[in-house]
């Protein structure tokens, strides 16, 4: 009750939320903070920044009715809990594996925010080093209370809360006419901690034995550098066959209509990553 409470009144102190509104590209502006991104390192957002085709205007109904059509109905419902086929609880994730200190000091700086507007920075300042013990306890804190969300032991209001998004329509192609809408693309911005909560949780299950499970079929997920692996992976390969070829399938929203009643199931026929099955 007193986090409510404390979280309510923070709430209240807060700006308006504004809607996104589509805006013409100001390149001047788009220059500036792709350098602004290069002082602190951030070579990739620079990069998206400066490609960038703007946001799409969330007080237009065609852009409401675009993004209505890419969130498709459940077909098939989620159990409400979730064990191992011989019954018995998951493994439970342990708070002292998960290494919330590096995760917290290598955090990206000006990254997106969800409704609780909670920022990486709030969690950047938890991972120095203080003179008073009462500060240098906060990450052990953050473990306790990251273990009990990743094992699926706090109540039900508190995931509402923590998986909340805040919904950006990014343009993926502008308008032929000059009325027209863009074609965008739905991207939710979530909580901070829940995103730094779930990467040690995959982290500490990969680090675990979890990392050959699905390897070498995806490299997307508890993979380090997998996009490297999978870019010179390709070139090696027809460097060695030059008689092959590639293949790329592009599904067409393919994240928001994939089945996560089937994902869930396969998480749970994985011995060694089922552990994430009541975090999923």
């Amino acid at each position: 009750q007193k986090m409510v409470e404390s979280w309510e009144r923070s709430l209240a102190l807060l700006p308006s939320k504004r809607i996104h509104r589509h805006r013409a590209i100001d390149e001047d502006r788009a220059v500036q903070k792709a350098l602004e991104h290069l002082e602190i390192g951030q070579f990739s957002r620079a990069r998206r920044v400066l490609l960038s085709q703007g946001v799409g205007d969330l007080s237009d109904p065609r852009i409401i009715a675009q993004l209505q059509a890419k969130h498709v109905a459940r077909a098939k419902p989620l159990p409400g809990f979730c064990r191992r086929a011989d019954g018995q609880p998951f493994k439970p994730i342990e708070g002292n594996s998960l290494e919330l200190h590096e995760l917290y000091k290598g955090l990206d700086e000006r990254a997106g925010v969800g409704p609780t507007m909670y920022r990486n920075e709030y969690l950047m300042a938890l991972a120095r080093s203080f003179d008073n013990a009462a500060a240098n306890r906060a990450i052990k804190a953050h473990q306790s209370l990251a273990a009990l969300f990743v094992n699926a032991k706090l109540p039900a209001w508190f995931y509402t809360l923590m998986t909340a998004i805040d919904l950006v329509a990014l343009v993926k192609k502008v308008a032929v006419e000059p009325d027209g809408a863009p074609d965008v693309r739905p991207i939710g911005k979530g909580d901070c901690r829940r995103r730094a909560w779930t990467r040690a949780a995959v982290k500490a299950v990969v680090d675990d034995g979890g990392a050959d499970s699905p390897m070498p079929e995806q490299v997307a997920v508890g993979v380090s550098a997998g996009i490297h692996k999978l870019v010179f992976a390709i070139r090696a390969h027809l460097e060695r066959y030059p008689g092959h070829v590639v293949v790329k399938f592009d599904f067409a929203n393919a994240y928001n209509t994939n089945s996560r009643a089937e994902a869930l199931k396969q998480l749970i026929a994985h011995p060694k990553l089922q552990r994430l099955a009541p975090l999923f």
